[in-house]
């Protein structure tokens, strides 16, 4: 009895010891570059892992071809409400390396991910799909001219979108919708992720524009849903 009650004790302080790793870094985004590696800026994505409660963690890298620079972030937010509740900043060198800066936050990143209970598990499968069991995810879009009086450089266009998920018997639910304001090119459904915990997906937008050097800068767009059938009606 005493050994259990000495093991019971070990437990919360082995929970609040972990230590998180660096995430893998997976893309989302499939561009042709020419032979030198040019002609598009891609964010560098690393999943970090989820919560019981709806919160997914990842860290964030963005390089400016223009100035040569990088940031570097670790974004916590709800999948919920798609807002981000916590982050933190991290160092990072103009070719976007997070190695070092990873290791020097490292006591700061724990406390953080462990405050909202994330698990250092990454986000599991990334599916390419609009079906999922028996929902189908439409992405919509209207893409309209911006007037003259407006146009500024890489700015011609606006897009309109809508994304919705559902079936003909459930019904059609709307996730998101909204206006990208002129210079945002495209915007495009790249897939999705499904939460370990719950019944809630993440579903994955991306978009470019043109940056300062007419190169192609990308961004990812993460949308949370629930899939209980309640949420439809």
């Amino acid at each position: 009895m005493k050994k259990l009650f000495l093991l019971l004790l070990c437990v919360p302080l082995i929970s609040l010891s972990q230590i998180f790793t660096e995430p893998t870094t997976l893309n989302l985004i499939e561009v042709e570059l020419d032979e030198f590696g040019y002609g598009g800026n891609l964010p560098i994505f690393g999943p970090i892992g989820w919560s019981k409660d709806g919160i997914f963690a990842y860290q964030m890298t963005y390089c400016d071809g223009g100035c040569g620079c990088c940031s570097n972030e670790i974004n916590v937010v709800s999948a919920k409400t798609d807002k981000g509740i916590d982050g933190i900043h991290l160092p990072s060198d103009e070719n976007g390396s997070i190695e070092s800066s990873w290791n020097e936050k490292q006591k700061e990143i724990d406390k953080v991910l462990l405050k909202y209970n994330i698990r250092n598990t990454g986000f599991g499968e990334f599916y390419k799909s609009n079906k999922i069991g028996d929902f189908e995810i439409i992405f919509s879009k209207n893409i309209i001219e911006c007037p003259d009086d407006g146009w500024i450089y890489g700015a011609e266009y606006e897009n309109h979108y809508k994304l919705l998920i559902g079936n003909d018997n459930i019904g059609y639910k709307k996730v998101t919708s909204g206006t990208q304001d002129c210079g945002s090119f495209g915007l495009s459904f790249k897939g999705y992720f499904i939460s370990p915990f719950e019944e809630r997906i993440l579903i994955v937008l991306s978009s470019y524009s043109l940056g300062y050097e007419a190169e192609e800068d990308y961004d990812l767009h993460f949308y949370g849903c629930s899939l209980n059938p309640s949420t439809f009606k």
